[in-house]
């Protein structure tokens, strides 16, 4: 699913991390996913302004790509 810049609710990646309250993940991991992505996966993103921005439902769906690649 690519973000929408009209109709997405951006969120720096940065802040990501807080949107995942269950889990103990850092901003760090949040970039490290971003980045290099996990299990050939990689968290979607858009530059905006200079700064990395991503979407709750991308950190959500790339979480639930990541439980189907380990089943």
């Amino acid at each position: 699913m690519a973000i929408d810049l009209r109709t997405d609710e951006l969120i720096l990646l940065r802040d990501a991390a807080e949107c995942l309250p269950i889990l103990s993940v850092s901003a760090n991991t949040i970039w490290r996913w971003h980045r290099y992505g996990r299990r050939g996966i990689r968290l979607e993103t858009v530059r905006v302004a200079g700064r990395i921005c991503t979407t709750r439902e991308a950190v959500l769906e790339f979480l639930q790509l990541q439980q189907q690649e380990g089943a």
